[in-house]
């Protein structure tokens, strides 16, 4: 779709809303300048609603998770003081969200309150609709609306519910003295239900869905005050009322109420929330959409963020973070708990990351300037990570003092994360298409396989779903091609937006010889996944840099280590692909150009998941003497592959679908990880030179010999130590973590799509 088109289109979604001429390179960065402001107060408003009880809709189970996090990152991210803003849960009152109560609090905390040059937010997680507009704007005579507590349906043919309407939001919103209002909406519009490991926010609606004469009424009220005639309402309302408006997804497209690592969330809310915790230094405003829109892309492909401003002026300004009053970290103190402990939000740990934050993680604590703090002139302060649920931890200051020094509101740094031994390949299985049997049978052959776990959907988060095509599927994949044929088995996406290729097998394959046949590559996912553990571009005090380039030398994407030193090259990245992955045809050529700024050597390895998510290692690419081979000196860049020193170029397959680059950079050399692929590459020949595939039968060395790599075993269980060389997959649960230093190793992606 051209960009004229795409903004056009995107532009009557939001005007469902009141909002109207789309620009998505303004997402993040405008929230996040209207944000960092300096201003006399800060308003916010956020409303979250689970428990949505009854056969008419689907329970979410994110939304309070959503609210906290935007809390979090207004208090402490932000200067948002806490008795200014103002929370909206059902979790222990479910007359807290009401159409009435969501309504009041808008006009009381925020209309009342807010003046000219303050700031002021609106967030709204939850279910959303669409219903019939009196007086709509639409060609199709709907209006987007938010669903409260209080808003179920009576019959799917129709009737009055009580949804608060886009037409109420643009009201209210006018009616807000200052210009610096943000409104977030994570909720959508169509769909419904579930789709493998998430629920759609949504609930059902259509033009036979009226509004109540409540809803109506208050709409009046504030034509009314507001001094607006009916003409004057509909010409201003093709655009929005004022300051900023961003939806989590299009018009036709599902909002995800989704599991990760020990909570659910918004995926959207979650990743825009990471990113702003983590942006902390002025940058165009396009590259900051793609980091947001690139991230979500991988946990679904069902949504892509919406963005309004007023005044459009504002579209085009990049975002000076540095406004923002703090540095980059992963997480905040929150409480002091007596006894050296606290309480802390980790709310700027990457997703892949998350499950190595475990007990044995080490953080250091920044002080009010941002450097660390130490006990008077000795070393530094250091917590050590004692439990984490979800995103909230309790840590234990290993050298305290009886935290005197400890504050709530500082901030927390990664130095060791604790990768635990005993990972595994979670693994779904469609309930809803299998019989008990069935289910009953992947579970026992899946368990058996080695660091494979199965698990059922909706409880707890999986990295792919075993389940047979069915006609529904095939339906929803209206995206790729080649699909297989119904009634075959395989592995999906966990929320169903991807078929993986190769995968499936012949119509009539019984459930243990589908595994049987799948072992292969679930060993393949399972080494990207534990590669996936160690990535920390964020938190790495490594001086590296990525760059990808296409085989005319554009650039298209790039990774680097800011708390290392590295500053990200200018972009050229074109605009028209702004929401999307760069981009590659079969037969294109693509490059990366890996920049060590550091002053000593490094070690690098660098492996490509492929579309069909076998696993393939592309440097080093000789194996004579492979930590030679993979050394690059300080202060220096290597081009990979490079044609005259690897033999070869990177090609692009005829095989669509998204691929991964892992980029692995080590102060020592990862031996035993580089001794596993020097057998591979033998099995091809004595003096091969070019990628080297994995296997099954390698999978479990190559998990064993990173895990030796990372060379700093915790364990207080001397046998378990003792057999750390004869086979990590023996560790029991709990028994053992691998010590991963942020100053000895940086990990990076980059990825690309095959059209």
């Amino acid at each position: 779709m051209k960009r004229r088109h795409f903004l056009q289109f995107a532009s009557s979604t939001l005007a469902t809303l009141g909002l109207s001429q789309l620009d998505i390179v303004r997402q993040g960065d405008r929230y996040g300048k209207v944000l960092a402001q300096s201003t006399p107060r800060k308003l916010a408003l956020l409303v979250g609603i689970n428990d949505y009880s009854g056969d008419s809709w689907n329970s979410l189970k994110g939304c309070a998770t959503d609210v906290l996090m935007q809390k979090n990152l207004l208090m402490y991210g932000f200067g948002f003081k806490e008795e200014d803003i103002l929370v909206l849960t059902d979790e222990d009152k479910p007359a807290n969200v009401t159409r009435d109560s969501i309504l009041t609090a808008f006009e009381e905390h925020l209309i009342a309150q807010a003046k000219p040059g303050d700031v002021a937010v609106f967030h709204y997680s939850g279910h959303g609709s669409q219903i019939q507009d009196p007086d709509g704007i639409s060609a199709d005579g709907l209006n987007s609306t938010f669903v409260p507590i209080d808003s179920p349906i009576v019959s799917d043919e129709g009737g009055i519910v009580n949804d608060i309407m886009g037409r109420t939001l643009f009201l209210l919103m006018r009616a807000v003295k200052t210009d610096n209002l943000t409104v977030v909406l994570d909720s959508c519009h169509s769909g419904g239900g579930t789709r493998g490991n998430l629920t759609v926010r949504s609930r059902s609606g259509g033009v036979e869905f009226l509004p109540s004469e409540e809803e109506l009424a208050f709409q009046e009220k504030w034509i009314s005050k507001l001094d607006l005639s009916e003409e004057e309402l509909k010409e201003v309302r093709e655009n929005i009322a004022k300051g900023v408006v961003i939806a989590s997804a299009q018009r036709e497209q599902l909002a995800a109420d989704a599991s990760f690592n020990g909570f659910h969330a918004g995926a959207f809310t979650y990743l825009m929330t990471r990113y702003l915790w983590q942006q902390t230094r002025p940058e165009p405003v396009k590259d900051s959409i793609f980091k947001i829109s690139r991230s979500l892309s991988r946990v679904t492909n069902l949504q892509k963020p919406l963005v309004e401003c007023n005044p459009e002026e504002n579209s085009l300004e990049p975002l000076y973070l540095t406004e923002m009053p703090r540095p980059s970290a992963e997480g905040v103190i929150t409480q002091k708990l007596g006894n050296d402990r606290v309480k802390l939000w980790l709310g700027g740990v990457n997703r892949y990351s998350l499950e190595a934050f475990k007990e044995g993680t080490k953080l250091s604590v920044l002080d009010r300037s941002g450097q660390k703090l130490t006990i008077g002139d000795g070393p530094p302060v250091e917590i050590e990570l004692k439990s984490r649920e979800g995103l909230v931890g309790v840590g234990h200051m290993t050298n305290g003092n009886g935290g005197r020094d400890l504050e709530p509101g500082m901030f927390v740094r990664e130095e060791v994360r604790s990768i635990p031994l005993d990972f595994h390949l979670r693994v779904g299985i469609d309930d809803r298409a299998f019989d008990t049997e069935s289910i009953t049978t992947a579970q026992q052959a899946l368990n058996a396989l080695f660091r494979i776990q199965a698990m059922p959907l909706e409880k707890e988060d999986v990295q792919y779903v075993l389940a047979p095509m069915t006609s529904e599927y095939r339906e929803q994949l209206t995206n790729q091609n080649d699909l297989p044929p119904v009634g075959s088995l395989g592995l999906f996406s966990p929320v169903f937006d991807e078929a993986i290729p190769d995968s499936f097998g012949a119509v009539g394959e019984s459930v243990s010889e589908a595994v049987n046949r799948l072992q292969t590559k679930l060993q393949s996912l399972l080494v990207a996944r534990l590669f996936k553990l160690v990535i920390n571009p964020e938190s790495s005090r490594l001086n590296v840099e990525v760059i990808m380039r296409s085989g005319v030398g554009e650039v298209l994407g790039t990774t680097f280590t800011p708390r290392g030193g590295s500053t990200p090259p200018k972009s050229s990245i074109n605009e028209a692909s702004a929401s999307a992955l760069p981009q590659f045809r079969p037969g294109d050529f693509v490059e990366f150009e890996f920049k060590n700024n550091e002053g000593g050597d490094l070690y690098v390895t660098v492996l490509l998941i492929s579309p069909d998510r076998s696993l393939t290692s592309i440097f080093p690419s000789t194996f004579q003497n492979p930590e030679e081979d993979s050394l690059i000196p300080g202060n220096s860049t290597r081009i990979i592959p490079d044609v005259v020193l690897d033999g070869f170029q990177f090609q692009i397959a005829n095989s669509p679908g998204l691929v991964e680059v892992l980029v692995v950079a080590s102060r020592t050399p990862l031996r035993e990880t580089l001794k596993v692929l020097q057998t591979l590459a033998e099995e091809v020949s004595t003096d091969y030179r070019g990628p080297v595939g994995t296997s099954s039968e390698a999978a479990s060395d190559l998990v064993d010999g990173l895990f030796e790599d990372l060379n700093s075993v915790k364990s207080n269980n001397s046998e378990a130590r003792d057999s750390f060389n004869d086979g990590l997959k023996h560790y029991a649960p709990a028994i053992a973590t691998v010590l991963a230093n942020v100053n000895q190793m940086a990990a990076l992606s980059i990825s690309f799509e095959v059209v």
